[in-house]
This record gives C-alpha cells, structure tokens and sequence, in this order.
C-alpha cells in the first residue's frame, strides 16, 4: 500500500516562476517541494501500514493468549482475594481496619505514610532516569574527548578512520555502562519497592514490574534517542553502530544468562557432588540441596519481555496515530497542495483532461516581503514561505483567507484520518476474533456438557426425594 500511494507523490509540482537569485532557486525550491509532497503521502501510506500491521499482530496475540488459556485451564479462573504480604503484616500490625469484602479485621497503612513513601520512591526513580542522562551525556563528552586523541594516534588505520573508532569506543563504553546500571536498578527497583510496602503479593509485582520497565526503557533508549534527535544530522553511522551493538551483544548476554549459566552452575554443582561422599542414607531433601536455588521474582523476569508489552503496543499505537496524523498534518506539503488544487488552482472551478491542476502552486505558496523596510538601502522584493498579505494590501503581512483554509483542512485531516485509521484496525480486530472458532466451538461444547451433567445430577436428586416419599418417578422435570 505504501508503495502504490506514494506513487502519487511523483506528480511533483509543475510551475512557471521567477524570483530573486535566478532561475536556479526555482528548480531547487520545485524538487523540494516535490520531496516533501511525495514525504507527506509516504508517511500516510506507511502510518496505515504500520497500523494495519500492529493490528494483525495483536489480534493473533489475542488468539495465542485464548489458546494457551484454554490449554492450561484457566478460562473459568476466578481471582480470589489475596492474603495479605507478612511484611506488610508486620508493619501495620498496630493499625487495624474492618476489610468491606471479607468483613474481619486486618492491618491498615495509613493514607499518609503511603503517600509519603511513594514520593520518596518516585524520588528515587527520577533519581535513577536522571543518572541515565547523565551517563548519556558523559558519554557524549567522552567523545568530544578523544576525537582529537584518534585523529593524532600512530597508528596508521586508526588515525585514518578516527571517526568511527571514536563512535565505536563511545558505543562499547555506552553499552557497558547500560548492562552495569541494568544491574544496579534490579537492586534499586527491589528496594524502592519493598520501601512501599505493598499489600498484596500482585500489588509488589505490579509496582516492581512498572519500575523495572521504566527503568529498562529510559537505559536502553536513552542514548539511542539522543543521537537519533539531538545529535545532529551525518549521525546515522553513530545510530545504527549504537543500536546494532546494543541489540546484538544485549541478546547475546541474555542467551547466555538464560543458557549458558545455568550449563555452567549444573556443571558446577555435579562436580561438587562427585567430590563428596555419596551416602544413600542421606534424604531426597537433602540432595535436592545442590540443585539451583528458584528465582525469587518467579517469572518476572519473562513478564518483562513479553506479558508486559500487551497493553504497552496497544497504547503505543493509538499514540503513534495521533501523533502521525498531526506530523503529516502540520509538517508534510499535502495539506496546502490539495487546497490550492481544489480551491485555488486552475482546475478550481472546472477541470480538463492533461490540464495540470498544480500549475502556479509554488507562486501562489509565497508570499512577498519589501526589503526596503529593513533599513539597509536595498530595494526589491524577496519571496519566502508562507500565506501573508503582500506589502501593497491594505493589511499587509497579515494571514490570507489562504492561510485558513489550509489550517481548517489540516484540522480536518487530522480528525478524518484517524476515524480511517482507527476504522481499519477496528475492521482487522473484528475479521480476526480474540478465540479462534474451533476453540470457542469447543469452550461452548464443554459448558454444554457441564450444564447437562447439572441436569442429570438435578433430575437423580429430585427422583431420590420422590422415591423416598412414595411420589412416581419421571425421567423429565416435575
């Protein structure tokens, strides 16, 4: 789809027109124009692209998710109320509170003492995405640093490619400056947490989960962003040598923790038990000591890679929407392009076959400026870009009827496309169901058989009572 809108933005814009400095300034502003046109159609065809994509990917998350559900027999699972955590137990153990669900007492943490610690944990993570931008940016002087150093160094290959082996020492030091931070916030997140006290055992998860992920994200993109944005333009290399090697090495080092280490400590462990002494006396549970001790986040760890980002893509995409329909709205060429072709362009008021309904677009897109009124003895007019009264008009330099026109159709452009978008995706979700049809055949054909084994054990019970006081027995309901 990308490929076939964006074919429309090489109609380009056909015009006639002279300004100061010479023809040359005409054809340079002309291909500029048809770049940010063709720019502006691209990015729609590739924001419903992406959204149409997205879409697809979560609806057959949704159907993997009712799979796994129905495999492990959890669909008719039910939450129970949650005991409470011994250390928040025996923390607020003088502080009690009738509980509204089970009605017994229970230990209660006063509104003022939570919302005291969660400042001071809030505290603590703008502390620590603080010590991330710091580490970016010390980084970044680093750089600045030994550029000179590796532009002077003796070796030859060096100092011919000083460029990239600053970036790529700059990327190496980054990368191990992510990993041991990455080390430090599970300690941090896991204090600040407990700092909390929690109530519930999901109540801990929640908040540490949140912390670790906040904690991941700002550590892993941090760098990544400021290159891409703030670093300048000729980056690319310093961007795709810091995001190849933080992907490639992060997912080397998380193969080997997931694999390699537990080789490692298996191996470990069967060579201790091979020095000692074998006793068949000795319990199972005494044995089952050398084994590898359990985790003691579970399978937070996993949370973190996968079950988290469910509702992080699906919000993540209702932003990039809206947030894409503003940047082709205000930035891209478009918008002003399909005003002048249909309201003040020649084909405004009728149209003709092989007519060129852009012509005089890129005139009609400048306005005059009298470079008299600078003060600096020139005279003439200058041309730059945008919808104002020209110096002669009884208002000069004041936004044309133009100017808000195209703004109503930018407004308007932002609200349609969207409702399009968001059309699309609801049209993909709803032609790809959440629960595949032979599971939810199969989910309605086990509760069909539940309910008819109530049935049965209803009718027995009935027939039982009415043996028991002489009553006949039918085989249906009385």
């Amino acid at each position: 789809m990308g490929v076939i809108i964006g074919d429309y933005g090489e109609s380009g814009v056909i015009d006639q027109m002279y300004v100061m400095g010479g023809e040359g300034n005409v054809s340079v502003l002309n291909v500029l124009l048809k770049k940010n046109t063709l720019g502006g159609i691209t990015k729609i065809a590739i924001v419903i692209d992406g959204g149409i994509v997205a879409t697809v990917f979560l609806e057959f998350w949704k159907r993997r998710r009712s799979t796994l559900t129905y495999t492990w027999d959890l669909i008719e699972w039910e939450e129970e109320e949650e005991t409470l955590r011994p250390q928040f137990e025996a923390k607020y153990y003088k502080m009690e509170r009738v509980n509204p669900i089970s009605g017994k007492p229970e230990p209660h943490q006063p509104s003022s003492d939570k919302v005291t610690r969660l400042l001071v944990s809030i505290s603590g993570i703008f502390f620590m995405i603080s010590l991330v931008i710091t580490a970016v940016f010390a980084v970044v002087v680093y750089r600045l640093v030994v550029m000179e150093q590796f532009a002077s160094f003796k070796w030859n290959f060096i100092k011919q490619h000083w460029q990239f082996a600053t970036s790529a020492a700059a990327v190496c030091i980054n990368f191990v400056i992510i990993m041991a931070l990455n080390l430090a916030y599970e300690k941090i997140a896991y204090l600040l947490t407990n700092l909390e006290y929690p109530r519930t055992e999901s109540e801990w998860e929640n908040s540490f989960a949140l912390k670790m992920f906040l904690f991941q994200f700002v550590n892993l993109n941090s760098s990544i962003f400021y290159i891409a944005f703030f670093l300048g333009s000729g980056c690319l290399i310093d961007l795709c040598l810091q995001m190849g090697v933080i992907m490639f090495l992060k997912q080397i080092w998380n193969n080997f923790m997931e694999l390699g280490y537990p080789l490692i400590q298996n191996w470990w462990s069967r060579h201790k038990i091979k020095r000692g002494v074998q006793d068949a006396s000795i319990p199972q549970w005494e044995n089952d000591w050398n084994l590898q001790p359990m985790n003691i986040h579970g399978l937070m760890d996993e949370y973190l890679e996968m079950g988290i980002w469910y509702g992080i893509l699906e919000g993540i995409g209702i932003l990039a929407v809206i947030t894409n329909a503003f940047v082709i709205a205000i930035t891209s060429d478009y918008i002003p392009r399909f005003v002048y072709e249909y309201k003040y362009g020649p084909c405004a008021n009728h149209f003709e076959y092989g007519e060129s309904c852009l012509t005089g677009y890129v005139n009609n897109s400048l306005s005059f400026f009298d470079l008299s009124e600078l003060g600096m003895g020139k005279s003439g007019y200058c041309r730059y870009r945008d919808y104002r009264g020209p110096p002669w008009s009884s208002k000069p330099y004041e936004f044309t009827l133009q100017y808000w026109h195209i703004l109503a159709a930018r407004l308007a452009f932002i609200i349609v496309f969207e409702h399009l978008v968001f059309g699309i995706k609801s049209f993909i979700a709803y032609l790809i169901p959440d629960v595949p049809k032979n599971l939810y055949d199969r989910i309605r054909r086990e509760k069909y058989l539940v309910q008819e084994m109530m049935y049965e054990a209803e009718l027995e019970h009935l027939q039982q009572q009415r043996r028991k006081s002489g009553h006949p027995v039918h085989h249906e309901w009385p």
